[in-house]
């Protein structure tokens, strides 16, 4: 019984003592036995993603919150930033979608699409019409500008067929009876839809290979390589404006028709000029020149400069010709130069549509003409060849007799500014033509001969159409030291030519180029040197470092532009503002007219 007790309590004891350690034992166990369960399930997985590297089946999808990056192009490209997301069916958060500015395309069908009934051919408007009709033979090309893959209608007042091609002639078969995309039978206005490329057998010859050009009468259609599709950077500024590196484009709306017709004055008068005025406001008083471009003009005008402000001393004329006409048109009868230039105040409240000054701006110029030979002398009109009472090279002659924008023709200035020759007894209102053979004549120009001191009478095809140094002083683009070619003046009065006749349209004819001495009389000689004695020296300063000139070119189209004519032009004045080759069909660039001295921005300005 003793024996027994004992045993109880030892066993009690022990179990005591016990207990813990094998609690311990198990929870340790335990633990051991998870961490194994663990590795193992993690070597699986790592097994698995290493069996199937690419699926993205499996994956969990990121969210992400795309960050709008605003090319110059109006195209939002989303740039996504990933965010790890711990949950596998967390839906991404939705984020606004911007409101972008509105890609403008072609309306014109590509030519797998296009049909004779396809309601995208487009149709004339009432304007169109009216103009059309104002002149049997005019035609029109809707749109006038295309890429090389896309189709345009021609229509026609009066023309039923075209002829194309000149080694193998071919022609083109309009129609006035409801067909081929015309609009109304027998109202004398004949249509072809749907023509392309080839039907005109159009390369692509200008510019590089980058455009071709088919014109008809008044009419004339461009055509644009398809690489430069979407490939033309653009920035909008305001709802009707916008601009390209090279060229701006304003939509006018309804006034898009003075445009169209030749109702220049409406743009040139910078107090009726809306349109420079939203240029001026978008880019303060750096703009030179603006140079307006009707998009499609149907009565074609010359192009034409209206001079704004003279502000440049030394080139003859200085002041403001419109808030102070009576005293610009007078500078130089009662005054020295100096005392001119001191009194000589710029601006008005009436001289601009909004009743602000931009004193930097020298002249609009409107550009409707298809020769860039024609932009290049228009352009050089702002020098200061003006009043008729400025009397250069000398006291009693002047070389501007001849307008207040152009040399006289007896002058040996050559380039764009000096006139053809007239009949010396008649003046300007007459014609002078040399022969070249026995049935071609051609109106000319004065070239002197400094070996044998006598003049010849050039064709004016020959005439070079760079500008002459005298003329790139006077514009800023040559230094006084080299500017030293010598020039001289005869005195219309004094010149007797003995081998000419008049001709049944009282025309002077000259069988003899050569003028000689006894011919010519009185001649006066000059260059930058007499002009600086006159005028003082060029203010502000020949500087190469401020050389170039802010004339953006504004293409007044009726909506904003379609892709093709923001390519066409985009192109077109970047090979006019930044080519050094010429193309006989354009004429010369304007780098090549300023004898590779000048510099233009002719899109955003700098």
């Amino acid at each position: 019984m003793r024996f027994k007790k004992f045993y109880l309590i030892a066993t009690t004891t022990l179990l005591i003592v016990m207990t813990p350690i094998l609690i311990m034992t198990i929870i340790t166990l335990g633990n051991n036995l998870k961490d194994r369960i663990s590795d193992e399930e993690t070597k699986v997985s790592s097994e698995v993603q290493s069996a199937m590297p690419n699926s993205d089946f499996f994956r969990i999808a990121p969210t992400f919150t795309p960050v709008p990056t605003y090319t110059p192009v109006p195209t939002y490209t989303p740039v996504p930033t990933f965010t790890p997301v711990p949950l596998p069916n967390q839906v991404p958060t939705p984020q606004p979608t911007p409101t972008p500015i509105p890609m403008y395309i072609s309306p014109t069908p590509l030519i797998a699409l296009c049909t004779y009934a396809n309601p995208s051919i487009p149709k004339m408007t009432e304007n169109e019409l009216q103009l059309l009709k104002s002149n049997i033979g005019n035609a029109m090309f809707l749109p006038s500008k295309i890429f090389g893959d896309e189709t345009t209608k021609l229509v026609t007042f009066g023309i039923n067929e075209i002829n194309i091609g000149t080694n193998s002639p071919n022609s083109i078969q309009l129609y006035d009876d409801g067909t081929h995309g015309d609009s109304v039978a027998g109202d004398n206005i004949f249509t072809r839809a749907c023509l392309d490329r080839n039907d005109l057998e159009l390369d692509y010859d200008l510019i590089n290979g980058q455009s071709g050009r088919f014109t008809l009468n008044n009419a004339m259609l461009n055509v644009v390589h398809p690489s430069l599709r979407n490939n033309i950077p653009y920035e909008q500024f305001t709802q009707n404006l916008f601009s390209t590196q090279n060229v701006m484009f304003y939509a006018l709306s309804e006034k898009h028709l003075k445009a169209q017709h030749g109702s220049q004055n409406d743009f040139l008068n910078p107090r009726s000029c809306l349109v420079c005025i939203e240029i001026l406001k978008t880019f303060g008083d750096i703009i030179d020149h603006l140079i307006l471009v009707p998009d499609n003009p149907i009565n074609t005008t010359n192009s034409e400069y209206y001079r704004i402000s003279d502000n440049v001393k030394g080139i003859m004329t200085y002041g403001d010709a419109i808030c102070d006409p009576v005293r610009w048109q007078d500078q130089g009868k009662n005054e020295s130069i100096n005392e001119y230039y001191i009194q000589t105040k710029f601006g008005c409240p009436a001289k601009f549509v909004d009743g602000k000054n931009y004193n930097k701006l020298k002249g609009n110029i409107w550009f409707s003409s298809t020769s860039f030979d024609d932009l290049n002398e228009t352009f050089a009109q702002w020098i200061g060849i003006g009043p008729k009472n400025i009397k250069f090279p000398g006291n009693d002659i002047a070389w501007n007799s001849f307008s207040d924008y152009k040399i006289d023709s007896f002058s040996s200035v050559m380039g764009p500014l000096t006139t053809n020759l007239v009949n010396p007894k008649i003046g300007k209102d007459s014609t002078l033509k040399i022969k070249i053979s026995d049935t071609q004549t051609s109106e000319a120009k004065l070239r002197y001969n400094p070996t044998t001191k006598t003049f010849t009478m050039v064709p004016i095809d020959e005439v070079t159409k760079e500008y002459d140094d005298i003329l790139l002083y006077m514009m800023g683009l040559k230094s006084y030291d080299d500017s030293q070619k010598r020039y001289f003046y005869l005195d219309p009065k004094e010149i007797n030519l003995k081998d000419c006749e008049s001709s049944e349209e009282n025309e002077l004819i000259c069988n003899n180029s050569l003028i000689t001495k006894d011919e010519y009389g009185r001649m006066i000689e000059f260059g930058v040197k007499e002009m600086v004695e006159q005028f003082g020296e060029r203010d502000p300063i020949y500087n190469p470092s401020a050389i170039n000139l802010n004339s953006p070119v504004i293409v007044l189209t009726k909506n904003l532009p379609t892709e093709a004519e923001i390519a066409y032009y985009h192109t077109l004045f970047k090979w006019w503002g930044q080519s050094s080759q010429s193309i006989p069909q354009l004429g010369l660039s304007y780098i090549e007219a300023t004898k590779g001295l000048g510099e233009i921005t002719t899109g955003i300005p700098r």
